[in-house]
Parts: structure tokens; C-alpha cells; sequence
């Protein structure tokens, strides 16, 4: 059992190379977030499966720093490499580019590639969330900008005798109480956001981080939930600071429970939702009994 720790200084490699499954590794909210989709696939990413496995993006990338710049953070951010012929940056999937991050010493977990027009965008990003309706953006920005909000705080505890982590865009605490943000970008209307969260698993994120909080004594005073400061990344590039539903919360915190408990008794077989899915799988020995002969017959050929 490990003792609910609040670190606020973890190099983000360290974090990275000590998320998994098994001795001195730390569950994290991807992770669980993988385990709903497929048990089975997840163990295999676990396992180091080369076809499993998440690569960063260009949005991915993009939603780093918008972080970086909105939060203030001293990260490396390195223009890509271009194509000498078209001028524009190689794919992330081709062999240069993956030789030219070898070369230049470039880690994707941790330093950002980006453009001037990438660094430009994400400063704009960072006004319209500021200049949001209601104030929070302005007040969490400013927090950040006095010091007094800690980034990229990594939360440990235990539960269902499973080792977890979470590591929060932005922290402020005031003794035992707290005060947690997560930054996010969206391509989709910010009326969306909802089905957004549910898709990509930020119902997971808000539910597992609040664990973690809770965990290690801290009282969250949004009402002990995660703050999303979300903005569009196109026109009309709208932007609020907002929390999820409360019943999308209640099913996520079934599904977390029911995932942390299935790893901790190292169980990794898929759920058939067939049905769910609206499906049909016939029965097949029923269905060549029917043309050929009978079930029977054929058990006894």
C-alpha cells in the first residue's frame, strides 16, 4: 500500500516511464481510459505491442502548448523539419522524420514540435479563454502568472489496492482546499464538449484526478470536481471554464470502479456488446443444421 503523495516537481519523463501495469509502475487515467474500450487490447499496449501503442499528433502537440503558453511553462518547443522540396513539415509516421528526432535529441513526451504559426495560434487561444465569459479564464491565467497555481502537479494513492497517478494541468491550494484545471482544445463546437468528453475520456480524467485529490486530503472547492478551461480551435474560437454533467460523472465513476477492480484481479478478457452494438451474430451450427441437417447429425459426423 502506498501513501497518498502530492509531487510537485516530477520530470515528465519520469511520469511517462513509470505509467503501466505491475511493480513500480503507476495507473493513469489513459490507461483506465483504455481498459473501457477493450481489456484485451489494452494488456496488449501494456505489453509493448507495437500496433497498440498511442504516437503523438499534431493536436496532441497543438494542446501542449496551448498549455505551455496559457500556464507560463518553460518547455522546449522545436520547429519541424520540412521537406526541402514542398516546404512542408514531414509526416510524423514517415522514417526522416523518426531519424530527425533521434538526431536533434527531441523527445515527443516532452518537448513540444511546433511551427511560428502554431506558437501565434496557441497565444490567441490564450486570449480568448482569458477574455472568456464569466472571468475564470482571467482568474486561473492570473493565478498562473503570480506563481500562486502549481503546473503539472503529479497526485499518487492506492485504490482498489491498485497504484494510480494523475497529473494536473493546474493546481491551487489554500491549505486543505483545492482548486483543480485542465486546459483542453477542441475542433468541435464548444456545445459538443459534453459528447467530447465522453468520447476521448475526459469523464474518466475528471473522475479519476478528483480521486486522487480526495485521496491526498484535498478538499476541491468546485465542488470537488475538476474545472474544464476549454476553448475551439476555429472560428468562432469560443471559450468557457465549466464542469461535466453530473450523470455523465456517475456513469464514469462506475466505469473507473469496475476497471480498477478488473486490473487489480488481472482480468483482461473483452466484454461482448454484440448486442449493445446492434449487432446480429447468428448461430452458426443452428444455421448449417437448418440448410444441411439436423444439429444432431451433424454432432454425431
Amino acid at each position: 500500500m502506498t501513501e497518498p503523495q502530492i509531487i510537485y516537481d516530477m520530470p515528465e519523463e519520469q511520469y511517462h516511464a513509470e505509467t503501466g501495469i505491475g511493480p513500480g509502475k503507476w495507473v493513469t487515467r489513459s490507461i483506465l481510459r483504455d481498459y473501457c474500450e477493450s481489456p484485451s487490447a489494452c494488456k496488449l499496449r501494456m505489453d509493448g505491442n507495437p500496433f497498440c501503442q498511442r504516437g503523438s499528433n499534431r493536436g496532441m502537440d497543438f494542446g501542449r502548448l496551448f498549455e505551455a503558453r496559457f500556464c507560463g511553462m518553460d518547455i522546449r518547443v522545436v520547429a519541424p523539419i520540412c521537406n526541402p522540396k514542398t516546404g512542408r513539415p514531414y509526416g510524423r509516421d514517415t522514417k526522416t522524420y523518426d531519424e530527425w528526432l533521434t538526431a536533434e535529441g527531441i523527445d515527443p513526451r516532452v518537448d513540444i514540435v511546433a511551427d511560428q504559426y502554431d506558437i501565434d495560434k496557441a497565444d490567441f487561444l490564450v486570449s480568448r479563454l482569458v477574455n472568456a465569459p464569466g472571468g475564470r479564464g482571467a482568474e486561473i491565467h492570473d493565478l498562473c502568472a503570480r506563481g500562486l497555481a502549481r503546473n503539472q502537479v503529479t497526485l499518487r494513492w492506492t485504490e482498489e489496492g491498485v497504484p494510480c497517478q494523475a497529473r494536473v494541468d493546474i493546481l491551487f491550494t489554500d491549505g486543505p482546499r483545492g482548486w483543480m484545471v485542465d486546459l483542453k482544445t477542441t475542433a468541435k463546437p464548444l456545445a459538443k464538449f459534453t459528447g467530447t468528453a465522453e468520447e476521448y475520456g475526459y469523464d474518466l480524467q475528471d473522475v479519476h484526478y478528483s480521486a486522487g485529490a480526495a485521496a491526498n486530503g484535498l478538499r476541491i472547492v468546485t465542488g470537488g470536481v475538476m474545472w474544464f478551461a476549454v476553448v475551439e480551435t476555429s472560428y468562432p474560437y469560443r471559450a468557457r471554464v465549466a464542469r461535466l454533467p453530473d450523470e455523465l460523472r456517475l456513469y464514469a465513476i462506475e466505469r473507473r470502479r469496475d476497471a480498477l477492480r478488473n486490473i487489480a484481479g488481472d482480468y483482461w478478457q473483452d466484454h461482448d456488446d454484440t448486442n449493445e452494438a446492434g449487432l446480429y451474430v447468428p448461430d452458426m451450427l443452428a444455421w448449417i443444421s437448418c440448410k444441411y441437417g439436423s444439429e444432431e447429425d451433424l454432432r454425431d459426423e
